[in-house]
C-alpha cells in the first residue's frame, strides 16, 4: 500500500530535505549492487531498480536546484515526477 506521504506533492519540502533524499537514493543504489544473494530477483530486475535509485537521485539534486533559482513552478513538476517514479517503484519492489 502506497502511503498518503507519498502521493502528496503538494506537501512542503526544503531543499536541505532534498539533498537528505538525493543521498537515500544513492545508498540504496549503492546497497542494491552489492547486496549479498541478490534479494531483489534476477539482474536485470535490480538492474532497472538501481536506474530507478539513481534516477530519483538526479531528480531530488534537480529539485533541489531549482528551489535555490526560485523556479518554483519547474520544482513542483519534478516533485510530481519524482513522486509518481516513487510510487511506480514501490508497488513493483517494496508494496
Amino acid at each position: 500500500q502506497i502511503q498518503a506521504s507519498q502521493k502528496n506533492v503538494d506537501a512542503k519540502i526544503s531543499p536541505a530535505q532534498l539533498v537528505v533524499i538525493a543521498e537515500a537514493f544513492k545508498e540504496s543504489a549503492r546497497y542494491a549492487q552489492t547486496a549479498p544473494d541478490n534479494p531483489y530477483g534476477d539482474q536485470e530486475h535490480t538492474q532497472r531498480m538501481i536506474q530507478w535509485l539513481k534516477e530519483g537521485e538526479q531528480k531530488s539534486l534537480n529539485i533541489h536546484q531549482q528551489l535555490q533559482a526560485g523556479a518554483h513552478e519547474k520544482a513542483r513538476d519534478l516533485l510530481k515526477s519524482l513522486a509518481q517514479q516513487c510510487v511506480d517503484c514501490h508497488t513493483e519492489y517494496r508494496n
